[in-house]
């Protein structure tokens, strides 16, 4: 049975959501401290990824890719490159896929804002999460059970 993690990674809130055969088995938030910066915050959303990694081990991860843009696009393509150097080292293929990508697929809409995702993840699944960012992390571990890649532009890497 393949585990797979949804990625919605934020300098503030990273989502993460752990799907097996398709059913949501952990969904989690790592929020960091407003007043920590750079390093230290990267610190701590690894150190909070490192955990779910404890407890779910995945066999493919699936990122949202940076939105170029957002004024916060550098400091989320660090972060971006630092999980996807953590998901390497511990031999976890990847995937990645871009934003409007990732909501025209769930909401059909390429610029659907956080409330239209949550309304169409709560019609298509009947499932409600504690925030936008697991929503997202849902929807993009949910891609790869849907076979959705196949039809669309993605970047990978496997071990």
């Amino acid at each position: 049975m393949a585990l797979i993690w949804g990625l919605d990674l934020s300098l503030r809130s990273t989502g993460i959501v752990v799907l097996e055969e398709g059913k949501v088995i952990d969904a989690v938030t790592i929020r960091t401290k407003p007043k920590v910066r750079g390093p230290a915050r990267w610190n701590e959303i690894l150190e909070g990824i490192a955990v779910v990694y404890e407890v779910a081990r995945p066999d493919l991860a699936v990122l949202e890719g940076i939105a170029y843009g957002s004024h916060t696009a550098c400091l989320s393509a660090e972060l971006s490159a630092l999980v996807r150097y953590y998901l390497y080292k511990h031999e976890i293929a990847y995937k990645m896929v871009a934003p409007g990508t990732l909501k025209k697929i769930t909401s059909s809409k390429g610029n659907a804002n956080k409330k239209q995702m949550a309304e169409a993840v709560k019609r298509r699944w009947h499932l409600e999460f504690e925030d936008d960012h697991q929503v997202d992390a849902f929807c993009l571990a949910k891609l790869e059970s849907m076979d959705r890649f196949s039809t669309i532009g993605i970047h990978d890497w496997r071990p």
